[in-house]
């Protein structure tokens, strides 16, 4: 009698089945979700805030609404939990931001507007940091082919790109301010060669 039962409950299992998956087809496409969720999904992000160490300005970081499906489909290599993108040599989970806007903040300070760092476009800044004098802002741009090290002038909202450097951003930022007007950079070899054949992604 159990064997019937059994034999009686994988029948109306298949059944179900059949009946609840939708016929394979060839012709179908991607499929957008509705327009609330989509909307939902697309809305522009709350900024970070970075807060220079004197106090009297604020660096705003604009985050990207999704990743790209071509950062996530980036081949990575994987080694002791980290996670490294082959071509630019840095972190493939790392987030990046679209956009840099300065503020004046402080007691005291005179109300000013919100002033934007020019970025080349599709920039994708990968952090910041503050000079320790709060005159600058170093930022690493991400590439498709590496990171490069950048400077912004506070006073002009201006910002410049140092080197060609190619840095080395696998184990993190790759760059500590030494003094105002100094930072200490790890690079990656210029002569670094391909990838091993056969390393598995």
């Amino acid at each position: 009698m159990a064997r019937c039962l059994t034999r009686v409950a994988f029948a109306l299992l298949a059944t179900v089945a059949t009946v609840a998956a939708p016929p394979a087809s060839a012709q179908d496409t991607y499929r957008q979700p509705p327009a609330p969720i989509a909307q939902i999904l697309d809305a522009e992000r709350t900024p970070l805030v970075g807060v220079s160490p004197d106090r009297t300005n604020m660096l705003l970081l604009e985050r990207y609404e999704m990743p790209s499906i071509s950062e996530l489909a980036a081949p990575e290599a994987r080694l002791a939990g980290l996670r490294i993108n082959r071509s630019t040599n840095a972190s493939s989970r790392a987030p990046t931001y679209k956009g840099l806007r300065l503020q004046r903040i402080g007691e005291g300070a005179t109300p000013q507007p919100e002033r934007r760092i020019a970025l080349p476009p599709g920039a994708r800044v990968w952090s910041t940091s503050w000079s320790p004098d709060s005159r600058r802002v170093a930022f690493w741009m991400m590439s498709n082919s590496g990171v490069s090290l950048w400077l912004a002038d506070v006073a002009s909202a201006t910002a410049r790109e140092v080197g060609p450097v190619a840095l080395n951003g696998a184990l993190g930022v790759p760059c500590s301010w030494i003094d105002s007007s100094k930072l200490l950079c790890r690079l990656s070899p210029s002569n670094r060669g391909a990838p091993p054949r056969g390393v598995p992604d």
